[in-house]
């Protein structure tokens, strides 16, 4: 039964029921032929039911080839980021290390002078 509040903002038309009979909810294809698409699909996973049917219209043909190329250009600058976030986590490690071995040093020849 739907309520007044779901009524009001139209969402009695969004919600869709699963074959096996809970609500279902909305899910986002990343395929190559339906980039940035909405969906309904079972909530549980794994389900018999993945896909129940679309949310959004189809997209143009334009958008469905230029979306997958932006997703993946964006995933290769995302590897080369951690990447480079490992090497300068490494470096970090190295000067801290140096500074550790330099204070060491210092120590010791104060020590070694002294006495």
């Amino acid at each position: 039964m739907k309520t007044q509040f779901q009524k009001r903002l139209g969402l009695h038309r969004l919600m869709k029921r699963c074959s096996c009979g809970r609500t279902a909810t909305i899910r986002t294809s990343w395929t190559d032929d339906n980039p940035g698409r909405r969906f309904y699909s079972c909530l549980f996973k794994p389900s018999n039911y993945p896909f129940i049917g679309w949310v959004d219209p189809l997209m143009c043909l334009r958008s469905i080839r230029i979306i997958p190329g932006l997703l993946r250009k964006i995933n290769n600058l995302q590897a080369k980021l951690f990447v480079r976030e490992q090497e300068i986590r490494k470096k970090k490690r190295v000067i801290w290390l140096l500074i550790l071995a330099l204070v060491i040093g210092s120590l010791l020849v104060s020590i070694v002078c002294c006495d």
